[in-house]
């Protein structure tokens, strides 16, 4: 049958072991003073029953210390406590029964019976809450000292509602003082809590645990923490845009099309109204994109009467921080020489094929010939005397006296077909050309 032996005295300087497998009680307020310890056998219970005080020192044999060797375990209720250090050897879990004003245990997931592990907890926290390191949003105001050199996994507890501290289990985390600041060490409140072995919850009780074996001694103390939100990012998407097309002069513009802008960050971005040369940019539906997924849209449409070409252009559309993004918009323009160009002489409208072989010495001679833009054809195509650049000379000759056109006929990698109409001439003349030669042209693309 075991023993059981109770012990309700205030105790200075002691120092004894309770063995033979028996249940030890404590009741009422137990000191140990500096250097003194209480020794719990391999296999013996020490149910707390009143509050167990230990001289706290940084110094381990100036401390007061209750000690559990091998498998010696504990009880108490959440009124009794030891408000001093604790210490175990054991080769599998123990939790530490600590606290100060209220009773805040510890777990380690093993020691060493040659290296034991010792723990106490302390309100206020003996570092400062403002040193925080990265990824550390806040700390408690409260330390677990844990010293040893068996890497375990630690887990530390709260007993209150911690809501004001902490809105989300997952935010939980546990932080190490490095000797400078906080810092955050992976861990995640437990679902279950091996401390009490409920479910974790703010509002009443639950703990935290290191995803990982650490050595204890790796950190000066420990504290509960609330990871700090990751950084805001600043980005935005744009949907792209069809080709607009080809068109020839004259043209109606293309439909609008709608550009559909995204915040794909997580902070808050400002817009600035886009622009472009040669298309026409639509007002921004709204220029705040206060959260993820939210968009403004606009409309790109190319302007009219634009000069025949390729119409590339990028549209960018940037926001604060960075925020940026780019539309890429196409459009052509051509200029189509029409087959029948007319030209007005003497108030008689030709064809240019039907001058070809007729004498018109009467017709050059008015003032038509000196006159623009005297026709009827929508590309406003008129003969004028517009002479020709020499390649051997190098010089312009016979302005207003000679107009000559390029025909698509080529003869050679040299010459070309030309009709040429001079002043004093009786006909249209088919002829090669140099093509090095400059000469008038039936159609001219802006």
């Amino acid at each position: 049958m075991k023993k059981k032996f109770y012990f309700s005295a205030f105790l200075l300087f002691c120092s004894f072991a309770l063995q033979a497998q028996n249940a030890h009680y404590a009741t009422g307020e137990v000191f140990i003073d500096r250097g003194g310890f209480i020794y719990i056998s391999t296999g013996d219970m020490l149910n707390l029953e009143g509050a167990m005080v230990t001289v706290r020192n940084t110094n381990a044999a100036q401390r007061g210390m209750l000690s559990f060797a091998g498998t010696a375990q504990w009880e108490s209720g959440s009124s009794a406590f030891v408000n001093g250090f604790v210490r175990t050897n054991s080769t599998g879990t123990f939790t530490f029964p600590i606290g100060q004003t209220s009773y805040r245990p510890a777990r380690i997931s093993k020691s060493a019976s040659a290296a034991p592990t010792d723990a106490v907890y302390y309100t206020p926290a003996l570092y400062s809450t403002s040193a925080l390191g990265s990824g550390i949003g806040a700390v408690t105001n409260e330390s677990w000292v844990i010293q040893g050199t068996t890497p375990a996994v630690i887990t530390l507890s709260w007993t209150s509602n911690i809501t004001s501290f902490a809105d989300n289990l997952s935010k939980l985390c546990i932080a190490g003082w490095d000797g400078a600041k906080w810092v955050k060490i992976e861990s995640a409140a437990d679902v279950v809590s091996p401390i009490f072995e409920s479910a974790s919850t703010l509002t009443g009780s639950g703990s935290v645990s290191t995803t990982a074996a650490i050595v204890p001694n790796s950190y000066a103390a420990y504290t509960l923490a609330v990871e700090a939100p990751p950084p805001l990012t600043y980005s935005i998407s744009a949907t792209p845009l069809l080709e607009f097309g080809t068109l020839a002069k004259p043209y109606t513009p293309p439909a609008a099309q709608t550009v559909t802008v995204t915040n794909t960050g997580t902070g808050a971005i400002t817009l600035v109204q886009p622009t472009s040369t040669n298309y026409i940019v639509g007002a921004l539906s709204t220029t705040i994109l206060s959260a993820t997924g939210d968009v403004a849209t606009f409309t790109v449409q190319p302007k009219a009467g634009l000069p025949a070409g390729v119409y590339n252009e990028t549209i960018s559309i940037t926001g604060n921080n960075g925020a940026s993004a780019t539309v890429a918009v196409t459009f052509t323009v051509t200029f189509n020489c029409p087959s029948d160009d007319v030209v007005d002489m003497d108030g008689n409208n030709y064809s240019i094929k039907s001058l070809a072989g007729m004498c018109w010495i009467g017709n050059m001679k008015t003032t038509n010939w000196l006159q623009p833009n005297k026709n009827t054809n929508s590309l406003q195509f008129d003969l004028r005397g517009a002479g020709f650049y020499n390649s051997t000379t190098k010089r312009f000759e016979q302005l207003l006296g000679y107009t000559a056109y390029w025909t698509t006929n080529s003869v050679s990698a040299v010459t070309s077909l030309g009709a040429s109409l001079t002043y004093y001439c009786s006909q249209l003349e088919i002829i090669e050309i140099k093509k090095t030669d400059a000469v008038s042209v039936r159609c001219v693309m802006e």
